[in-house]
């Protein structure tokens, strides 16, 4: 398995393609040569040549397997070139091997180009090993930004979700207090009005929470209406949604507007807007969870 895998991942380093079994059955031929050859051949000398011709071919499919590849970093482009010099030494040297061997007069001559064969083979295998690791390790980069980069977009979705009303899609009541900390100590001004609708209870219990449901998301999607995008609208749980406009003006016709479009479906909203708010640094503002709760209270 440990050898199916290395086998696997030297692919995908070069192509992006994994290794399959039908690769496997191209491989069966030159298998069941070399474990056949050995104990038919009448000598080494004899087996030789075809022995190194057939490495060399290899070699030439393996450097073939990288001709159309486009490296996405100059590191990756760094190293696929010196793999495929490397390759193409391989395939000189073994191709020579064979070649030598045919070509050989006398049998005190025998296999006597591999004298130097070890010296040859590994310089060149040492240059195909560096430039390999450098394609592992660029693409080990590459895999490790990616799963960086899908980090981040998961912790970016936590983190909408946290602050979002699954029912609504408004923010909820972490991303209300989350506001009231962030401007505790900062200059801002605007109008803040809080929404209630009636009769919730009753709609509720006389016709099932899906019919609820669907009218706490119809007067959500009349609030989106109203607001601009920028202007912050919240659902603090159950019924009650406050809201915060930069400008005064940004609350003006809100209860209008609402009954426009919720009356012909049966719903009725109460809206408070408690006024127009200007804060200084380092004044206390009438923009607390207990202000908003004061304010239902007056509906």
């Amino acid at each position: 398995l440990e050898f199916r895998r290395v086998l696997f991942r030297s692919r995908r380093y070069s192509s992006g393609l994994m290794l399959t079994w039908t690769d496997g059955w191209r491989l069966a031929v030159p298998a069941t040569f070399a474990l056949i050859g050995p104990a038919v051949a009448p000598s080494l000398q004899t087996l030789f040549p075809f022995h190194a011709g057939l490495c060399g071919f290899f070699f030439l499919m393996a450097f073939l397997a990288t001709v159309s590849s486009r490296p996405a970093s100059r590191l990756a482009d760094a190293g696929l070139r010196l793999t495929q010099a490397a390759l193409l030494g391989l395939i000189v040297l073994f191709w020579w091997y064979a070649i030598d061997q045919e070509r050989l007069p006398t049998p005190d001559r025998d296999l006597y180009s591999l004298h130097f064969s070890p010296l040859y083979d590994g310089l060149v295998v040492t240059f195909l090993s560096f430039g390999m690791v450098i394609l592992a390790t660029d693409h080990a980069r590459r895999e490790l930004e990616e799963r960086n980069r899908q980090l981040a977009e998961l912790t970016e979705q936590l983190a909408v979700a946290a602050r979002t009303d699954p029912l609504t899609g408004l923010l909820n009541r972490r991303a209300f207090e989350t506001m009231l900390a962030d401007r505790a100590n900062t200059l801002y001004s605007g109008s803040v009005a809080v929404m209630d609708v009636n009769f919730l209870k009753t709609l509720n219990d006389r016709y099932g929470h899906k019919t609820g449901d669907a009218a706490i998301q119809l007067v959500a999607r009349a609030l989106r209406s109203h607001f601009r995008i920028t202007d912050p609208i919240f659902r603090l749980g159950g019924d009650v949604f406050p809201a915060s406009a930069g400008a005064k003006a940004g609350l003006e016709g809100l209860a209008k507007s609402l009954a426009i479009q919720l009356a012909p479906k049966g719903i009725t909203v109460n809206t408070v807007v408690p006024g127009y708010i200007e804060k200084e640094k380092g004044t206390q503002s009438s923009l607390t969870p207990e202000g908003w709760q004061i304010g239902r209270a007056h509906v």
